[in-house]
């Protein structure tokens, strides 16, 4: 089920007696609330839609409960309250030279709550207060969950409360900012609730496909190592907050990685590590597809290992592999021009551009005089 709408804020309060704080909601609040239109459709939607997903349904009736009754004696109401969970389901598992040597399922919700006390001019997002985490059972028992969750609320309060005094008392030492930005900004809500995602996965036939990959090294005695890993995840990211807003998304990764190595008669390390990454299970490489790439990644190794080192200078062009060129240039160029904060460039506040890129002349250009081993395809390593 697919729900996307803007809306206002859901002021829908539901009263549980207090565990964990001395908590109340004044008469004159009641009344005013009581005045106030219904919720409106975008958050009844959320609600119809959160039927059947008990962690997003405890959520929900979490965030109304703390947005009507949190409270305690000398510390200000919040004015934002956040629930974020992210829904991790992974399975990873490495073979090596025909074995299985790993192999691990995983399955964990982590609930991360912030609560804002002040203003958005400022707030206690400092220090303690910029949030508090939490492991949330996995069962959908709603009492389990509820209160797990209002532990972390319990917690996250509190701390919100220390922070914003430290926070005032710390500002007191500074002359005030004639230009001052707000702490928080204002968002509109938004409601995006999405199907969740799962992992559904042959374990044992990827098992038995990675221990035929890196059985291969029999044919190849040149060879000192050969691997074969598989990294399968699922996450489900759940974001409810005081404003309005709740989205729930899911999304699935499934990466393959191949990795051999060799010594040459000189002592150099040579390795190669194809890698495979993609959204869809069905997108994979297939197990033949698989056996023929570590064949060939087998296949350069022994090559690069006989191949005649290019000792000479050079200062030119390079070519590279299709799969290596985002990385040269994130590398080369990317961290050039992506902004940093101004101490990294303030005299004796940032590296030299020898010390952040290695191997490098200014200007971008690869330094000269250093060994390489060229294989028959012109490749270097």
């Amino acid at each position: 089920m697919k729900i996307l709408h803007r809306g206002t804020t859901l002021r829908a309060y539901r009263g549980l007696p207090a565990c964990l704080l001395t908590m109340y909601a004044t008469p004159s609040r009641a009344a005013s609330d009581a005045a106030e239109s219904a919720p409106d459709a975008a958050m009844i939607a959320a609600h119809a839609a959160a039927k059947g997903d008990g962690l997003l349904e405890a959520l929900l009736t979490e965030l109304d409960r703390s947005k009507a009754q949190l409270k305690m004696d000398q510390v200000q109401a919040p004015y934002y309250v956040e629930y974020r969970v992210n829904e991790v389901q992974d399975f990873g598992a490495e073979a090596a030279f025909g074995a299985l040597r790993e192999n691990q399922r995983i399955h964990v919700r982590v609930l991360r709550v912030v609560v804002r006390i002040g203003d958005y001019k400022q707030d206690s997002y400092f220090g303690r207060g910029q949030g508090e985490s939490s492991i949330l059972p996995l069962d959908n028992d709603p009492i389990a969950l509820r209160h797990q969750i209002w532990l972390a609320t319990d917690d996250a309060y509190k701390a919100a409360g220390q922070a914003l005094a430290e926070k005032q008392a710390a500002m007191k030492q500074f002359s005030a900012d004639p230009n001052p930005v707000d702490d928080f900004a204002k968002a509109p809500p938004m409601i995006a609730v999405e199907a969740t995602a799962a992992l559904k996965i042959d374990e044992a036939g990827w098992k038995k496909t990675l221990e035929d990959v890196t059985s291969l090294y029999k044919q190849y005695p040149d060879v000192q190592s050969v691997t074969a890993s598989a990294r399968f995840s699922a996450v489900n990211e759940y974001l409810v907050n005081s404003e309005g807003t709740v989205t729930r998304c899911g999304k699935t990764t499934f990466s393959v990685q191949l990795s051999s190595s060799a010594q040459a008669a000189d002592g150099m390390r040579l390795s190669r590590s194809p890698v495979f990454m993609v959204a869809r299970q069905e997108e994979l490489p297939t197990r033949d597809a698989l056996m023929g790439e570590a064949k060939k990644m087998l296949e350069t190794v022994v090559a690069l290992r006989q191949a005649p080192i290019v000792e000479e200078e050079y200062r030119g062009p390079v070519l590279f592999a299709p799969d290596a060129a985002d990385d040269i240039v994130a590398s080369l160029i990317g961290q050039n021009v992506q902004d940093a904060r101004a101490a990294e460039f303030s005299v004796g506040g940032g590296r030299s551009d020898a010390e952040r890129f290695p191997g490098q002349e200014p200007g971008g250009k690869l330094r000269g005089g250093q060994r390489r081993r060229e294989g028959p395809s012109g490749q270097c390593d």
